[in-house]
């Protein structure tokens, strides 16, 4: 702690301590070493590191598959469903504002079952789900243009 300021009260300026040596011994060049050694494109301890220094984290493996976001298109056709369902709880809704709604679970049901024929789906219960929904979709599409929400 400093108890004086030089040039103010007349002390003495305090002077580091000197002669102190690390345990493991010149601690400081070695990790200044291996910093540039990373720097220049080296890896220390097996982490794989960049030009400016940061960790790069392992890069994630891909599953490319067509059936990557089935789920996700099945639960937007069902949440169609869903709405198409309180719009017709909701008699003040009229059927030509219920239209683009009902073309658009028919397209999106097609594209389901391309996407299903195409590569099969190994979850039974996906499928399942699937194909119920598809089916909900097509037989609410053939109802509205057949006329029973007349």
């Amino acid at each position: 702690m400093m108890t004086k300021i030089t040039d103010i009260s007349g002390g003495k300026p305090i002077v580091p301590a000197t002669g102190i040596k690390s345990k493991e011994g010149d601690a400081f060049q070695k990790t200044l070493e291996k910093a540039l050694q990373i720097k220049e494109g080296g890896t220390a301890a097996g982490i794989q590191h960049s030009r400016l220094g940061e960790i790069q984290a392992p890069v994630a493996p891909v599953v490319e598959s067509a059936l990557h976001g089935l789920d996700e298109k099945v639960k937007n056709l069902i949440d169609r469903l869903d709405v198409f369902a309180s719009f017709l709880d909701n008699p003040g809704q009229s059927l030509k504002h219920m239209e683009p709604l009902v073309r658009s679970m028919k397209d999106e049901a097609d594209r389901i079952s391309e996407m299903i024929a195409k590569e099969g789906v190994a979850d039974d219960n996906l499928k399942k789900i699937s194909m119920e929904s598809v089916m909900m979709a097509h037989i609410e599409y053939h109802k509205f243009y057949r006329g029973d929400y007349i």
